[in-house]
């Protein structure tokens, strides 16, 4: 990972670099578990074992306050046109504080899902080429803490995503996405290229955090009309295949402030949504515009301190 002209690049050859400094350490003391394709887990475990291919879920929470130490581990699926709709790695319903951490999951249609949950974590994992679906999905979840992860090369849908939390309480969601490196999640079954790196499709108050997202498919990062007083600060977004950071119409009051996004296919930043602030970002070498609000006279967002090679319309140049 290097730093060039105020922006991070993230090389795919420094992935096995970043992913062995992620799982070094002393390991954990006491009895490992060994476990086998569709297991059950109701109490904490080490795992002992590489887990795949298996043919559905690899490994399936059915408990409160669990945590799955992958200890270094990787869980498999079959890959490809094979694996299952909605098959994942490590699959959590409707579990609160049930931790994810510390091993490789890939080849599934999602890494990690976890559904109807709340207080859980999924961090230092290694997710990859899950194709399909998600790299790590929060679906109908709150209160959730998606954290130092490297996300590699999943899709059709996103490296990273929540949806369907509008069907929670209002003001329930407040999931957060923060200190990942998310690289070259473009993949798709059905044809060209099209997942986002972070995609945040409904809900409020959601905070998406100094990430790192390089070469997505589609956006970098993405929030859907529906998404409320949410916060993207501090991320670096580069070369995506359409928009840096794309704030689309009918998401309101959210912030999006200190990013940097670089090289994206498109635009650097732009917003459709209204009643939106963006301040103190920094866009370069974006090939349609830097920032770009599709609004007339920016309508209710508020555009200050942001720098831009290319913008449009003025109000942007606040």
């Amino acid at each position: 990972m290097r730093r060039i002209g105020g922006f991070v690049k993230v090389a795919a050859s420094t992935l096995g670099l970043l992913v062995a400094v992620g799982l070094a350490g002393v390991q954990p003391a006491g009895a490992l578990d060994t476990l086998s394709c569709g297991a059950v887990v109701t109490t904490s475990i080490v795992l002992a074992n590489d887990i795949g291919p298996c043919n559905d879920d690899g490994i399936k929470v059915g408990a409160d306050n669990v945590t799955i130490d992958l200890n270094g581990h990787q869980v498999f699926g079959t890959g490809g046109a094979n694996v299952p709709h909605q098959a994942a790695g490590v699959y959590s319903d409707n579990h609160t504080g049930v931790v994810v951490k510390n091993g490789t999951i890939h080849d599934f249609y999602h890494g990690v899902r976890i559904r109807r949950g709340s207080g859980n974590r999924v961090t230092g994992l290694t997710v990859r080429d899950n194709i399909g679906g998600n790299g790590i999905v929060l679906e109908t979840s709150s209160d959730n803490l998606v954290d130092r992860n490297v996300v590699v090369h999943n899709g059709r849908f996103s490296g990273i995503a929540t949806f369907n939390t509008v069907f929670l309480p209002p003001a329930a969601a407040r999931n957060t996405i923060s200190d990942n490196i998310l690289y070259l999640n473009n993949g798709s079954l059905f044809g060209s290229p099209r997942a986002h790196g972070i995609a945040i499709e409904n809900g409020p108050g959601h905070v998406v955090l100094r990430n790192q997202i390089d070469s997505s498919g589609r956006d970098g990062i993405t929030l859907f009309g529906g998404v409320t007083n949410t916060l993207v600060e501090g991320n670096y977004v580069t070369r995506s295949g359409n928009n840096g950071i794309n704030i689309r119409s009918g998401a309101t009051n959210n912030v999006v402030r200190s990013n940097q996004t670089a090289r994206n296919l498109h635009r650097g930043i732009v917003v459709a949504g209204q009643s939106n602030e963006i301040r103190l970002n920094l866009s370069a070498r974006n090939s349609q515009f830097d920032l770009q609000d599709t609004n007339p006279a920016c309508d209710n967002n508020v555009w200050s301190g942001n720098t831009g090679g290319t913008a449009t319309p003025a109000c942007t140049r606040a």
